[in-house]
């Protein structure tokens, strides 16, 4: 990740907490580290440079996950239709 994408995501967290306080919108709870994350995963074809959405790291793991799904599921049905 390059520095400019650092500050990019730590400014998106940033203006979160400015406008709606330290709470992730997806889990809702408060007091919570929040974490800038891409709308559409670079791994499921996203721009790296693309939309960013504020979430808690908690969720931001759950989505890492439900993207490795998301892979390991084009993986197969690929290998099925050959």
């Amino acid at each position: 990740m390059t520095s400019a994408e650092i500050m990019r995501r730590k400014q998106a967290v940033n203006e979160w907490r400015d406008q709606y306080g330290n709470w992730c919108p997806l889990c809702g709870k408060r007091g919570v580290r929040l974490t800038a994350d891409h709308v559409f995963p670079v791994a499921l074809g996203g721009r790296e440079d693309g939309e960013l959405r504020v979430i808690c790291q908690t969720c931001n793991s759950g989505a890492g996950y439900e993207i490795a799904r998301r892979m390991r599921e084009r993986l197969r049905d690929a290998s099925a239709s050959r």
